[in-house]
């Protein structure tokens, strides 16, 4: 069965459904797209998809092909999600930021912690044309076209860089993540942990070291109290350069 054929019946499999997503789909979907329409497949929780404000329920079950999601006079640039997130970022051509999804840390940037059934605009970063994005489990990286690094969603494990207040547990609204003098180029998302490459080429992570993914030798493991059998981790919430790949450019 050649994936024509496959699509043709996860079709006829979901046509069967009077419960089917007001979608319109067809086969030409599995190719590329000849403008920008974004391509959503898969599961709808969280409304990760873009799904409407059903997707919760079973009027809007698993996408099981290709469904187009139509943002109206944005020509989509870039898109970001990953198999750890809940939620999705698109950027415009001009460098807008939309974002969708699960957001009870502030992942999305929006300055709150409501949950977005489809694309809404981040006007938080409005005037800062952006060039990228990435997502972690509860949080997200914006980069902007000039180098600018921005951070929005739970600050537990660092994942949103160095905070003025200690005790506040997420941004909700995208902040500055200093100590990239050199401006950042490249970014990506763990779960809890991010990995930057600045302008130079240098390789800098900071977030939850847990297995040692921020590669500086340690996985930061350690008891929080002599009567404690549970092991925490420590954090960097500061860029750091991995000390191994020190003067290499990446």
């Amino acid at each position: 069965m050649n994936a024509q054929e496959m699509y043709r019946k996860m079709l006829a499999q979901q046509s069967q459904s009077s419960d089917a997503p007001p979608f319109k789909v067809s086969a030409p979907a599995l190719s590329i797209p000849d403008d920008t329409t974004l391509v959503v497949f898969g599961g709808t929780n969280w409304d990760n998809l873009g799904k409407g404000k059903e997707a919760h329920t079973k009027s809007a079950p698993n996408l099981m092909g290709p469904c187009r999601l139509v943002l109206p006079g944005v020509k989509v640039a870039f898109v970001a999600t990953s198999s750890c997130s809940s939620h999705c970022i698109a950027l415009s051509a001009s460098g807008a930021a939309y974002a969708w999804g699960r957001n009870q840390c502030g992942q999305l940037g929006l300055g709150d912690t409501l949950t977005r059934a489809g694309p809404t605009e981040v006007t938080a970063l409005q005037g800062t044309p952006l060039s990228a994005a990435a997502t972690g489990k509860h949080h997200t990286l914006w980069l902007g076209a000039e180098g600018d690094l921005f951070a929005s969603g739970s600050s537990k494990e660092g994942c949103v860089g160095p905070s003025a207040d200690k005790r506040r547990e997420m941004e909700a609204t995208p902040v500055a993540v200093p100590g990239l003098a050199a401006g950042a180029a490249y970014v990506a998302a763990g779960g809890a942990h991010n990995l930057v490459i600045d302008r130079e080429g240098t390789l800098w992570a900071f977030g939850s070291s847990e297995c040692g993914v921020l590669g500086n030798g340690t996985d930061g493991q350690y008891n929080k109290s002599d009567s404690s059998i549970k092991l925490a981790y420590a954090t960097e919430a500061a860029p750091l350069k991995v000390p191994k790949l020190a003067g290499r450019k990446m």
